[in-house]
């Protein structure tokens, strides 16, 4: 699919978390947070979102130096970088 977006399992981690997060505040139900999560595989499934590997040490490397650049001015935390 050519307008596919690239899908890591960090993300994977990021949104499996922030759904249970989220019934844990009681911002949504559980059953609300199941429906996302269907959503979101079957994006999986139908190419909306494609899984894509990532060389993490690669990735790491560069965000150490965005960190260094833009943290002291922006104030982010490491995995917002």
């Amino acid at each position: 699919m050519q307008d596919a977006l690239h899908f890591t399992e960090l993300h994977r981690l990021e949104l499996r978390n922030a759904f249970s997060l989220a019934v844990f505040r009681k911002q949504i139900t559980a059953a609300i947070a199941q429906t996302a999560w269907s959503n979101l595989e079957a994006d999986m499934q139908s190419g909306v979102l494609v899984v894509s590997a990532v060389l993490w040490p690669d990735v790491f490397r560069k965000a150490e130096q965005l960190a260094e650049l833009h943290t002291p001015v922006s104030g982010s935390r490491s995995l917002d970088t």
